[in-house]
């Protein structure tokens, strides 16, 4: 064991590998408890419901973009349309929740939306100016507002 220590201490390197291997070991424990605590982290959701005045505007783009989808069919003319909503929409945002509290995710200064939900629709009321409109095209204007957007026949009026 003597020998074993008195070439230990001859070799002139060993205080810097000493220090190297110690630097490293330091290393890992830091990167470990790193990881511990992203681990200790959960990512939630924060549901935000939207306020009606962005429920109007939604209304209202869909109407004026069903109103132009409208126009160019054969037959149906110039056509007024609204839309009612049965719910508000939803924004989820990202969230850290730390313990017993939480914070918003930021990202370039703004929370990190995860989803919006639009509101869901009610029905549709699509009112021609050309009186003489046929059944078939009232039927086909339903069929077709219908599967746009995802929503039974019959709430959908047409005249």
């Amino acid at each position: 064991m003597n020998e074993f220590i008195t070439k230990l201490k001859s070799m002139k390197g060993l205080p810097i590998i000493l220090l190297a291997a110690l630097v490293g070991i330091v290393l890992i424990i830091i990167g470990s408890l790193n990881e511990a605590d992203k681990n200790q982290k959960t990512q939630e959701k924060d549901i935000t419901v939207m306020d009606g005045e962005n429920s109007d505007e939604y209304a209202k783009s869909l109407e004026s973009r069903l109103e132009e989808l409208i126009s160019k069919i054969n037959g149906a003319g110039k056509v007024s349309v609204m839309v009612t909503l049965k719910s508000s929409g939803e924004y989820q945002y990202a969230q850290d929740k730390i313990g017993s509290g939480s914070e918003y995710v930021i990202n370039e200064g703004s929370p990190v939306l995860l989803r919006l939900d639009y509101p869901g629709i009610a029905g549709i009321a699509v009112i021609s100016e050309n009186k003489n409109i046929s059944e078939s095209l009232k039927l086909e204007l339903i069929n077709m507002l219908s599967a746009l957007l995802g929503i039974s026949s019959n709430r959908i009026y047409v005249c």
